[in-house]
């Protein structure tokens, strides 16, 4: 069986290259009770489906792209790479809820951003099938 290699993974937001260190894409489904009183087990259902993106990495100096000039509410096109060819990814329609920047003194700035899903996500080759949010 094969596997992706995390080094070939990289993001775009809004078509430039973020050179991010680390990144997750989560979704989520509600659960919701149906049990009634007779019921010796629980009974559920998923609900509303919900997706986060998070985005962490090196604050490059320079940095002339959309990328870190984010601010909460702004709306932006995420993309997630799993390899160099750019064939396998998530793209996603997302709104930057955080967006956080920590200065190590002797290291290198680190950005954090944190953005929800607010439209369906679109993938890449047949990594899985469109899901709904």
């Amino acid at each position: 069986m094969a596997f992706f290699s995390g080094k070939g993974a990289s993001v775009t937001i809004d078509g430039f290259v973020a050179p991010m260190s680390e990144w997750t894409l989560s979704v989520e489904g509600e659960r919701i009770d149906i049990s009634h009183y007779d019921s010796p087990t629980f009974d559920g259902i998923v609900g509303l489906v919900t997706a986060s993106v998070n985005l962490k990495g090196p604050y490059p100096y320079g940095y002339t792209g959309k990328g870190y000039r984010l601010f909460p509410d702004q709306i932006v096109e995420i993309v997630l790479y799993l390899d160099s060819a750019f064939t396998y990814y998530w793209k996603v329609l997302a709104r930057v809820e955080k967006l956080t920047v920590t200065d190590i003194v002797q290291g290198t700035p680190i950005v954090t951003i944190d953005a929800v899903v607010i439209e369906n996500i679109l993938t890449g080759a047949d990594i899985t099938e469109r899901i709904q949010v």
